[in-house]
């Protein structure tokens, strides 16, 4: 789990071992060499960049 806090509101991302189950694994999309960009992704949201 990870989260920021600021004067706007805040974010949260929660992860855990089930991750090829949630929508994003259901649908197909995820692949094992993924792993890097989604926490990439992850990163820059969370810290407001997306």
């Amino acid at each position: 789990m990870a989260a920021v806090e600021g004067a706007g509101g805040g974010r949260m991302i929660v992860s855990g071992s089930n991750f090829a189950f949630d929508n994003w694994g259901v649908e197909g999309y995820y692949r094992s060499d993924s792993n890097a960009l989604l926490a990439l992704q992850m990163t820059y949201w969370l810290i407001g960049l997306v």
